[in-house]
């Protein structure tokens, strides 16, 4: 109050939890209530964001607040708002009070951000939740927003060129292509730009776009119409926006076209995008029931259309690589470690192609039906819907060469319904794995990766070589070439374009005894293979080269290097520390240009970039940071990122991506240059929707042609069941159900979801099932070799007795596989006493529960103490000389 000094107000008590910093916020808001300007003022808050909790903090003391009083109660000065705005512009939050009040605050619910946390003082405060108001014209949520150029002199004046012509046109750029919506002013409507957006807000909604229509005061003075789109993502643009005759461009907002999420611009915007369709959070001392606005807000971002877990129920130990399709399906490799929910493997580890249409719905899941393990490392899909598969395998494959030695290199092809059209399979006599796979333009295939010792006549080099290999469309092999140095060398990125001559150019990229090497090969029908240039770009101790992508004569390079840095031309964007991703852009005929650059993407760990793309020019690159990469992520903890390079290398923007169960380690990224469709926002896939899953077998399941198992009734002679290229699971179970004859019923079962082989053997009959005899079926199909009989009610009728035992689950080549074995052995061991037990008392009557309790306590009990041995043995005499 005006003339009072400022007092000092003491709130204290020895005794702790007495209730001090509760009287303590009470006092300051009554007596900021009270109109009164009480001391420093230390605010926090916690906003969660796709990119993780941003945490922002403003103070203000107390003689700043004497100097720069409140302009009224609950608010405060010029000098904390200016603090504020920094701070909350400079973590690129879309949150802003409301009013300058500090109880009433708004987030973007749009956005993906949500109000976390409050304090003031030290002090939590509660926080209650009110749902977004808007509702513009279509526009229910808010996305991103355009602002006419000055159309008046206030948003309620008269506009002279309404005055003569009342129509109204705003046009606009959609998924669907331009689009034109008009309206026109009634006669009872003052010709402002009020009216004006009540009208055209009338005519989008009732045209079903999702765009609406504000009058605004623009802070440079005068009014406009700011044009608000929603989070379908159906608006691409807002061009012109005509009132009467005159026409005006609209631009988009600044906050909504920002250069980089950790360097947003626009401080004023911030507070403005914040109050568009926002969830609003009010604070309070009092406790309230406020929960997040909106389910998995933090993990949401402008643009995402689906997300799906990769295996559903498997277990999939890792996704290496992703591709699209023209119909904008996504392909995904993965190798499996045991059983799926839907889809057993014949070994220990396995690779399985997933397809998901474009709304993310699985479309089939194909298995490479590896009788010990493989690993699949790369994958492609041509222009025509083909998918090439490329990694390592190790024991039988069926429909492939026989093994060499160690894990051999294998290329699958399908087609894109999942139908196997070859499997090649080469190999060394040591360990070697295709690493990276491409198609060629006459559709062949090639692939690249490391061998530990020579490919067939090639002569191995020293240590461990890198090779490149070629394919035709059917499978036959062209040419191999091993190189390398008489160090360890890997060819671990490939490239593979039309030269324009007919043939094709190939790119290479690895590590060649810890150099980074590039190296550029030619093919063609009539020509053959040629080697050409190669160049060395650095020393890459505990690096990689993991991507290559070319744009006309710019060939950029994507991995990570250590501590030393590339050795080529400019750096663009410079590095952190630690180990450092990388995009190197380089001259595709691999000699020194002025062009040459390199742009490090990294936090204060280690960080590696994984896959690059070309989009219209520009150079998306996509990774693993171990820390805080461009003001985004969590020191210490990995995160995955994707960036947009622009033309000078910097980097355009970046987005990181985390997981709350656990890290988050991005493996691939591919791109659908068809763009977005309308389906996308329906949740409705591209292409033909299939009315009832007929698949194969051997392209829903491990199995391969010529897989086969046995199967018998009643002890009569067992028949052999293969599986064909076309067999599906009813014609399956019409096999079988053949081959056991009455004795037992064979069907389908619907489980969850899944659809399953059941079989059972009818009342006091008994079917048996073996493995093939040479290429096994039973365990890509889920079954156990053995005896399935249900008895019942016979009475006289032996019981039978299942060992269950697999050679297959008997190894000794590790001390796990021991004791396993061992588990097996016993089981087995004590199955054979029971079944001795039921031969030796075939009339013997089952025990009850508690009788089978009693024997086992005394069993457990073991022998009786000697005084009471001694008592029984006195009493056993006694009743002897009783009886007489």
């Amino acid at each position: 109050m005006a003339g009072v000094p400022a007092q000092l107000i003491v709130v204290g008590n020895e005794k702790g939890g007495s209730g001090k910093t509760t009287v303590a916020i009470h006092l300051v808001g009554g007596l900021m209530s009270a109109g009164l300007r009480v001391g420093a003022v230390d605010l926090e808050i916690v906003v969660a964001t796709p990119a993780g909790d941003k945490r922002i903090t403003v103070s203000v003391s107390a003689a700043e607040r004497l100097n720069d009083p409140d302009p009224s109660a609950g608010e405060w000065g010029s000098v904390f708002q200016e603090r504020l705005d920094a701070a909350l512009n400079a973590a690129g939050v879309y949150v802003d009070a409301q009013g300058g009040d500090l109880t009433n605050w708004a987030a973007s619910e749009a956005a993906g951000h949500r109000i976390a946390a409050i304090s003031i003082n030290g002090n939590a405060l509660s926080l209650a939740g009110a749902t977004p108001t808007l509702g513009i014209g279509g526009a229910f949520s808010v996305e991103r927003s355009f602002t006419s150029a000055r159309a008046g002199t206030g948003v309620g004046d008269d506009i002279a060129a309404l005055v003569s012509d009342q129509a109204l046109e705003i046009a606009f750029d959609t998924i669907w292509g331009e689009r034109t919506v008009s309206a026109t002013l009634e006669a009872g409507d003052p010709r402002t730009l009020e009216s004006a957006a009540l009208r055209l807000n009338e005519a989008l909604a009732n045209a079903g776009y999702d765009l609406g229509a504000e009058a605004v005061a623009l802070s440079g003075g005068g009014a406009g119409l700011r044009i608000i789109t929603g989070a379908s993502h159906s608006i691409r643009g807002v061009s012109t926006i005509a009132l009467g005759a005159m026409s005006h461009a609209a631009t988009l907002d600044p906050i909504d076209s920002q250069s980089r999420l950790d360097d947003p611009v626009g401080a004023a915007r911030v507070a403005e995008r914040a109050s568009r369709g926002a969830a609003v959070a009010e604070t309070s001392a009092a406790s309230s029931d406020f929960t997040a606005p909106s389910a998995n807000a933090g993990g949401w971002f402008p643009g995402r259309a689906f997300d799906v877990a990769i295996g559903g129920g498997a277990k999939v130990a890792t996704a290496r690589a992703i591709a699209v399709g023209g119909d904008g399906s996504v392909y995904v490799l993965a190798d499996l470690d045991r059983d799926s929910a839907t889809t057993a493997i014949k070994g220990e580890r396995d690779v399985a192609l997933l397809k998901y249409d474009s709304a993310g719905k699985l479309a089939f899941t194909h298995v490479l039906g590896a009788a010990q393990s493989a690993s699949g490392f790369a994958l492609a899909v041509s222009g025509d819907g083909k998918v090439a598969v490329a990694g390592a395998v190790e024991g039988g494959l069926s429909n492939a060469d026989a093994a060499k030695g160690g894990a051999d290199s294998f290329v699958a092809l399908f087609d894109a319904s999942g139908k196997e059209l070859w499997t090649v399979r080469r190999g060394a006599a040591a360990n070697d794995e295709a690493r990276a796979i491409a198609f060629a333009p006459d559709g062949g295939v090639i692939v690249s990766g490391r061998t530990d010792s020579a490919l067939g006549p090639a002569l191995a080099l020293g240590g461990v070589d890198g090779y490149l290999r070629g394919f035709s469309a059917a499978g036959l092999e062209l040419f191999t070439r091993q190189f390398g140095t008489s160090g360890n060398d890997a060819a671990s990125a490939l490239l593979v374009r039309d030269d324009g001559a007919g043939g094709a150019e190939i790119f290479t990229g690895g590590v060649e005894n810890e150099r980074g090497v590039i190296r550029r090969f030619t093919y063609s029908a009539s020509a053959g293979f040629a080697a050409g240039a190669t160049r060395d770009v650095g020393y890459f101790h505990d690096g990689a080269i993991n991507a290559l992508a070319a744009d006309g004569a710019a060939l950029y390079v994507g991995g990570a290097v250590g501590a030393d840095r590339l050795t080529l031309g400019a750096t663009a964007r410079g590095a952190v520390a630690g180990g450092e991703g990388f995009v190197a852009r380089l001259d595709a005929d691999l000699i020194s240009a002025a062009l040459d650059r390199a742009s490090y993407l990294g936090s204060a760990r280690d960080d590696s970039v994984k896959t690059l793309a070309l989009v219209g020019g520009d150079v998306y690159a996509a990774g693993i940071a171990g820390g805080i990469i461009a003001g985004q992520g969590a020191s210490g903890a990995k995160a995955s990122f994707l960036a947009r390079l622009d033309q000078d290398g910097q980097a355009a923007w970046v987005r990181s991506f985390n997981s709350a169960g656990g890290a988050f380690s991005l493996s691939g990224l591919a791109v659908d240059e068809n763009g977005a469709s309308a389906l996308d926002i329906l949740g409705l896939p591209r292409g033909a929707v299939a009315g009832i899953d007929v698949a194969p077998l051997v392209a829903r399941s491990a199995l391969r042609v010529g897989d086969e198992f046995q199967i018998a009734a009643d002890g009569r002679r067992l028949t052999t069941i293969k599986i064909g290229a076309e067999d599906t699971l009813s014609t399956l179970v019409g096999a079988i159900n053949r081959a056991m004859g009455g004795a037992g019923r064979a069907e389908i079962v619907r489980e969850d979801g899944v659809e399953r082989l059941r079989i059972r053997a009818r009342q006091g009959r008994a079917v048996r099932i073996e493995a093939g005899r040479e290429r096994d079926a039973l365990g890509a199909l889920g079954l156990n070799a053995g005896l399935v009989a249900e008895n019942t009610n016979a009475r006289n009728t032996p019981k039978a007795f299942g060992l269950g035992l697999l050679a297959g689950d008997l190894k000794l080549d590790s001390k796990a596989a021991l004791v396993r074995s061992k588990a097996e052995l016993s089981a087995a061991i004590s199955i054979v006493r029971q079944a001795y037990d039921t031969l030796l008392h075939p009339n013997a009557k089952e025990k009850t529960a508690a009788e089978k309790a009693l024997e086992e306590r005394r069993q457990n009990a073991g022998p009786a103490p000697q005084y009471l041995s001694a008592q029984l043995a006195n009493y056993r005499a006694a009743l002897a000389r009783l009886g007489g």
